[in-house]
């Protein structure tokens, strides 16, 4: 039963929610899918977050994110608890985790045995815009609207209350691009006004961008024109990670466990707050040509089952099971 296609007389609804745990990469790909499915005719019902006693028959039909007590029959995690995630599936035989990174979905066959078989795997989703050889017009066009005309171009992303991230990216943009290159700071306009003193005192003002929240064809563009992409802070990776790695840049992190499973060796990981360690690496990604050709490579072949146009069939089929 193709249920996602307009044309269909009884209309289909898909009911999601909303953990309190649900990280960033779980609501960005839910956002992502919210999207493909309402373009494709599916009217779906999204939730801040689940009832507190939700019923685990005809009750939600997917919860992004994974937490203790969750009383759902499906939930979308990124990386759960093993201990807690065997717990939850032996609470009741309906129940399914639906995963999307095969370090997991192995991780949680190996632990639960026979309850590893209600662990579904589906693919990240990322539109199809980041991935390459991308639209050279659009990215003339983003360049001239931000006015990004320097080089080396670098694309950070983090969480905006990191004080130790944010003054670690700042101590490497005065390190490398005081002389010339630009910082693309994405989602940064709120912290403009704050940072904008230390940036005239660190002689970075001309050379740090606040891009302000972005749709995917314009974040995809920026993506292209970049020469690097850039996630100092030790903290669960967001979306914007892995379309870097879709759009064939080259990738440092701090890191993590959760950056390991998500980037599948795509990306240089600094384990230290040493910042001659992170100056390091960014030499390796932008001036060490086979060390950024090997991770311009392994970026795209960790995405390229990730395409939104491509990956989408398999999350309808598991959703047409829930609603068959």
């Amino acid at each position: 039963m193709n249920f996602w296609r307009p044309s269909l007389l009884r209309p289909i609804v898909i009911e999601c929610w909303t953990a309190s745990s649900a990280g960033p990469f779980e609501r960005g790909l839910g956002a992502i899918l919210h999207d493909a499915l309402t373009q494709r005719g599916v009217t779906v019902q999204w939730r801040p977050r689940p009832p507190r006693w939700p019923r685990l028959g005809p009750g939600p039909t997917l919860v992004f994110g994974f937490e203790a007590g969750l009383r759902a029959k499906r939930a979308l995690a990124a990386w759960p608890d093993v201990a807690r995630a065997q717990a939850w599936l032996a609470e009741n035989p309906e129940r399914e985790l639906w995963v999307v990174f095969p370090a997991v979905a192995e991780a949680l066959a190996a632990a639960n045995g026979p309850l590893g078989a209600r662990v579904r795997l589906l693919p990240a989703l990322i539109p199809d815009p980041y991935f390459l050889p991308g639209d050279p017009a659009r990215v003339f066009t983003v360049t001239g609207t931000f006015h990004l005309e320097e080089r080396p171009r670098w694309v950070a992303s983090l969480p905006l209350d990191d004080g130790a991230a944010l003054t670690r990216l700042l101590e490497l943009g005065h390190r490398h691009l005081k002389s010339g290159g630009e910082l693309l700071l994405l989602d940064g306009l709120a912290i403009r006004p704050r940072l904008a003193p230390v940036l005239e005192r660190m002689r970075l003002a001309e050379r740090v961008v606040f891009l302000p929240d972005l749709d995917h064809a314009t974040a995809a563009a920026i993506f292209h024109s970049a020469d690097l992409f850039l996630a100092p802070a030790k903290a669960e990776p967001g979306f914007a990670l892995l379309a870097a790695l879709a759009a064939g840049l080259p990738v440092v992190a701090h890191d993590d466990a959760r950056v390991r499973i998500a980037t599948g060796g795509a990306a240089i990981l600094v384990q230290r707050s040493d910042i001659s360690a992170w100056s390091a690496a960014l030499d390796a990604a932008t001036q060490w040509a086979r060390t950024r050709e090997a991770l311009i490579r392994r970026g795209l072949a960790v995405t390229a089952a990730w395409r939104l146009s491509e990956a989408l069939p398999a999350w309808l089929q598991a959703f047409e099971g829930v609603v068959a």
